[in-house]
């Protein structure tokens, strides 16, 4: 099937699907298009579906009604400027420890000794000892 010949069937079925009112009707159209075209369900039923529309963006109604808005947006004052955060006036008063190995540890890693401790009371089998 050509390029022409599948979109103008897409379109005789898409008619057909939006006028199905009913589910078995529905089901129907979509297993012939499915077997013709060889698509999945969920895929016919997205290309038999009507499209629906994006909403347009604020900046692109402005621009139909003949108004440039780059330059509208260049002549605004404050624009480009971002406003310092608190946090950065913050962080140049607290004084910061640069040293990141003091001498007075050792230059290489050494052996750790590490105890555990079992804090389940008196038996290693937990709460419930079988009393």
């Amino acid at each position: 099937m050509s390029k022409g010949e599948s979109a103008s069937y897409r379109g005789i079925m898409g008619r057909r699907y939006a006028a199905a009112r009913r589910k078995g009707v529905r089901e129907l159209v979509l297993d012939e298009f499915c077997k013709v075209t060889g698509l999945t369900r969920k895929h016919a039923i997205k290309a038999l579906s009507p499209k629906r529309r994006g909403v347009r963006r604020a900046g692109a109604a402005v621009e139909a009604f003949g108004h440039d808005v780059r330059r509208a947006k260049a002549a605004c004052p404050n624009r480009g400027r971002r406003r310092q955060s608190s946090l950065e006036e913050h962080r140049r008063e607290i004084p910061l420890m640069v040293d990141l190995w003091p001498e007075a540890y050792p230059k290489e890693p050494g052996c750790v000794k590490v105890d555990t401790v079992a804090h389940c009371g008196g038996s290693m089998r937990g709460a419930s000892s079988g009393r």
